[in-house]
């Protein structure tokens, strides 16, 4: 059994009706992976380079151990669920996680 970190990759994208709204909602994601400041990164990609972004997508990784990282994953899925249903679309999707260190060879 494997009990090192594993590296996981999360997406989350974000679809509103106005500028205001998707910029609050991506928001409201990153405030969540700052709050993880030391074992989580990511990167923001937008719909538009001036004007309206109505459109955002936020690439989310991290390395850590297994129980951190289902934590963060049900926390940015419980979130997205929140803001699917009361506001606006937004989508999951969870990329995979792996072992960082192969601690054990197969022969």
């Amino acid at each position: 059994m494997y009990n090192g970190e594993f590296y996981q990759c999360l997406e989350v994208t974000i679809s509103c009706e106005t500028h205001a709204d998707c910029l609050r909602t991506t928001n409201s994601l990153k405030k969540l992976c700052e709050a993880w400041y030391f074992n989580v990164k990511f990167n923001e990609y937008k719909s538009a380079r001036k004007g309206e972004v109505l459109t955002r997508t936020l690439m989310i990784y991290q390395t850590a151990y297994a129980g951190d990282i289902v934590i963060f994953k049900e926390c940015v899925r419980r979130i997205c669920e929140y803001f699917r249903i009361f506001h606006q679309s937004v989508s999951f999707t969870d990329r995979g996680s792996e072992p960082v260190n192969k601690l054990r060879q197969d022969n």
